[in-house]
């Protein structure tokens, strides 16, 4: 659906002499990232409201947003694929901050945290075949993976002990581990370890772009990113 959407919408601007043909795929996939992000929004929103969780929800789209922008992790080959998984994650998050907050312990709160760093340090980043990294870059991102959850960690311990609030605490941990699942679902589906072959592949195919948007729109139309997959 988005596709078709952001096609008709670019022809449209072709016939009416806004933009050159020779642009339609930079524009779509830029209009198709718009409606992606459009939909991710009205989905935390109604997810919000109906748990009647629209803070936790709002702040649980920041934060995996935040964290996935170094980390990385599971991409989906379709929009509809993308939005149903982020739903069904989203729902899980906020029936837990809801629902289980009164059962949480510390034990549990410390364990979840251990997950997502032991996740972190083993496999972030989790590579995008299409964007692949240099090392110098793979060692930034990693290290801001593991800074982003340090600060949550903080900041879910002054939550709980400081201010009380417990469900909050609760939320941030649901939102790492759930990074920390999506990054080892990634990497046991590609068979726990990246192709090297494809990687160079792929790394020869974005330098002999011919330009900054070729490089940005490298693999676009070979495989889907959505709008959480910022690796």
């Amino acid at each position: 659906m988005i596709p078709r959407l952001s096609s008709r919408i670019v022809n449209v601007f072709i016939r009416n002499r806004i933009i050159e043909e020779a642009e339609a795929e930079i524009y779509q996939y830029g209009l198709e990232m718009v409606l992606s992000t459009a939909v991710n929004i009205l989905i935390v929103l109604c997810c919000g409201l109906v748990f009647g969780e629209l803070i936790s929800a709002v702040l649980f789209f920041i934060m995996f947003a935040w964290i996935r922008s170094s980390s990385g992790g599971y991409h989906a080959e379709t929009y509809l694929k993308c939005n149903t998984i982020y739903t069904i994650n989203l729902v899980i998050v906020l029936f837990w901050v809801k629902f289980a907050a009164s059962y949480y312990s510390l034990s549990g709160h410390i364990m979840f945290l251990l997950i997502y760093f032991l996740t972190a340090a083993q496999f972030a980043p989790v590579e995008n075949p299409n964007k692949p990294l240099e090392e110098s870059q793979k060692k930034k991102h990693k290290q801001l993976c593991i800074l982003y959850g340090v600060i949550l960690s903080i900041v879910s311990f002054v939550l709980w002990y400081g201010v009380h609030q417990v469900k909050y605490a609760v939320l941030i941990t649901a939102t790492m581990l759930s990074v920390a699942v999506a990054m080892a679902v990634e990497i046991f589906r590609n068979g726990g370890e990246c192709n090297e072959k494809d990687q160079k592949n792929n790394v020869h195919r974005i330098r002999s772009s011919h330009s900054g948007f070729h490089r940005c729109n490298a693999g676009i139309r070979s495989r889907y990113q959505c709008v959480f997959c910022f690796l």
